[in-house]
């Protein structure tokens, strides 16, 4: 029997009674009475498992104690698992851990199962928790939040037996397959639910035989081409190729995934739904499958155990992470001090770049220009500190305004006063700031909650111009996307090319809060370096920022969305996503 099912001090504590159990309850648990209990609410699962042909078919009361012994960590409370953790309640787990560090929104309802009107703004995993402790009062139930994280993660990874992941986000899933490999914990890895209507597509696979999951193509293409995962080969016209299994079991549907039409895409930081519809029935089918596999592997004591390292990993990821404030290999720490240059940009490279702004130059030099001076020393523009230990009111006119005015028809009336803005000179707004206190619409997170759980983290360079100054593709490009995300706060008009760098790479940048004129582009046209790709827009059009800026964000991978990248991240997200939105300064040059 795998002696992960004993290692937990969980197992023992499963027979015992609740605190606060009467004498007479705990007697009753000595003489066999509570084990009957036990068993009545799970012994249609110990029945069905042990009725399963086997040479040596396991009695039902050893499948029990299998199920009661094992630990399982469900990562992700969303469609997918919430109906999970339930699943394996139900199905006589007796130990549990739960990670999600979200609240229950209302436009969860149509999906997850602890959403209803008396949860909305509670926190995923108490509700659940409430949920699982109902259905079973002797389970143990260890939740994860984002105060206890590292140490919980940390003590508790040796003794889980098995683990969900329903994570939506492809660069933490794919964190949570390599754990798993790493550690030897058999894992089930869920694909994307939404934009998928018929439940009975759903199926369960090893991850290198998953189709149709956008999703999961990525989390396979980052373990091949990052952690040295064997390639999935692609079979030939009448041949069967075999493939290597990776030991990784992946639900997934083989549905065609729906697309939206163009204008019906926002900002997918704008709610809790995303652009793709969803419905229960197919998130709650994607739970359960991934539910049955990992009581299956544990009722027949059959552990699907991922290959400990299926290929060779590269040799830039054989570095140990820093410590939790900034988790970036040391190896890719390059120019700047402290950020990675992933698009392997060389200074040759930058010099060639066309600049995204023409900044105006300074009258008069202090000194001789040198290879060491800053682009600020230069050019006639300031570096604004954005954290809130400084005032950044907008002066227009002897008039004092907020960085961000708080409705659209606020925005609109602005700039139906203040056509030409008249915003004086130019200035520059840092990457990887913690802006507290600057992001107050419900866009970036709702404002009573804790700091940490809130986007305030920017991940471009503003660069503050006057309304209709010019904007330029700094290399040559395709057009990925270009629309219009009008919420409050948001980028307004904005487009996003697909830029091919000198070295063949791409780089995908994110051009925000510009003039409507920007709409005059389509997917799939050709940019080249230096064209205008539109112009700074006012706050009508610019998503309500009276301080006209263009915000310049740069990605490794496309965006998940159209005309859409997040431009502020949480605090929490911060180590991981640090290594997807690039340091602009390696295009921009050290402009601060």
């Amino acid at each position: 029997m795998n002696n992960r099912f004993h290692s937990s001090s969980r197992a023992s504590s499963f027979n015992q009674v609740n605190e606060g159990s009467s004498s007479a309850s705990i007697d009753q648990n000595e003489s066999g009475a509570d084990v009957v209990e036990t068993d009545l609410r799970f012994l249609g699962v110990g029945r069905l498992y042990g009725n399963k042909e086997q040479k040596e078919t396991p009695n039902k009361e050893t499948i029990l104690s299998r199920l009661s012994s094992a630990t399982v960590a469900v990562i992700g409370l969303g469609g997918v698992g919430s109906w999970s953790a339930e699943a394996l309640v139900r199905s006589g787990i007796g130990n549990i851990i739960l990670i999600d560090l979200d609240d229950i929104c209302i436009s969860n309802t149509n999906r997850q199962l602890h959403a209803m009107s008396s949860t909305v703004g509670k926190m995923k995993i108490e509700e659940m928790k409430r949920r699982l402790v109902d259905i079973n009062p002797k389970v143990n139930v260890t939740l994860i939040t984002i105060d206890n994280a590292n140490t919980m993660i940390n003590s508790l990874l040796p003794q889980v037996t098995a683990i969900i992941d329903a994570i939506d986000g492809m660069y933490e899933k794919t964190a949570l397959i390599l754990a798993c490999v790493e550690n030897q914990i058999p894992c089930v890895t869920c694909g994307g639910a939404a934009g998928r209507i018929d439940p009975t597509k759903v199926v369960i696979d090893d991850l290198t035989k998953v189709q149709e999951d956008r999703l999961l193509f990525k989390c396979r293409k980052l373990l091949r081409q990052q952690y040295g995962f064997p390639k999935v080969p692609i079979p030939k016209s009448g041949r069967k190729e075999r493939i290597r299994s990776w030991r990784i079991y992946a639900v997934y549907s083989t549905e065609v995934q729906q697309k939206v039409a163009q204008q019906e895409y926002g900002s997918s930081f704008r709610t809790c739904d995303g652009a793709l519809g969803t419905a229960c029935f197919v998130t709650g089918t994607y739970g359960f499958v991934a539910a049955s596999k990992v009581v299956e592997m544990i009722a027949t004591d059959r552990m699907v155990v991922p290959k400990k390292r299926p290929g060779r990993r590269v040799e830039q990821e054989q570095v140990q992470p820093l410590d939790d404030s900034m988790s970036v290999p040391r190896d890719l720490l390059q120019p700047f001090g402290e950020y990675p240059n992933l698009l392997n940009i060389t200074e040759e490279m930058r010099s060639l770049f066309h600049p995204v702004i023409k900044l105006p130059r300074r009258e008069k030099l202090s000194g001789d220009i040198s290879t060491t001076t800053s682009l600020d020393e230069v050019y006639d523009y300031i570096v604004k500190d954005f954290t809130g230990l400084v005032d950044n009111s907008v002066i227009i006119e002897d008039k004092k305004f907020p960085q961000l005015l708080p409705t659209r028809e606020e925005a609109v009336e602005h700039a139906r006063a203040y056509p030409s803005n008249t915003m004086k000179g130019y200035d520059v707004g840092r990457y990887d700031e913690d802006r507290q206190g600057m992001y107050t619409s419900s866009l970036f997170g709702d404002s009573n909650s804790d700091d940490k759980t809130r986007r305030t983290v920017h991940v471009g360079i503003d660069i503050g111009a006057p309304v209709g100054c010019t904007v330029y593709a700094f290399e040559d490009g395709i057009v990925h996307s270009v629309g219009y995300n009008p919420d409050v706060g948001d980028y307004g008009h904005v487009i996003v090319i697909e830029h091919t760098l000198p070295s063949s790479t791409k780089a995908y940048a994110l051009y925000g809060h510009l003039a409507k004129s920007v709409l005059k582009a389509k997917a799939g046209e050709t940019i080249a370096k230096g064209q205008v790709i539109g112009y700074i827009g006012n706050t009508d059009e610019n998503g309500g920022w009276t301080g006209t800026h263009l915000h310049f964000q740069v990605a490794v991978n496309p965006p998940m969305k159209q005309h859409d990248m997040p431009g502020t991240i949480r605090l929490v997200d911060r180590n991981v996503l640090l290594l997807e939105y690039v340091d602009p300064r390696y295009i921009l040059g050290e402009i601060y």
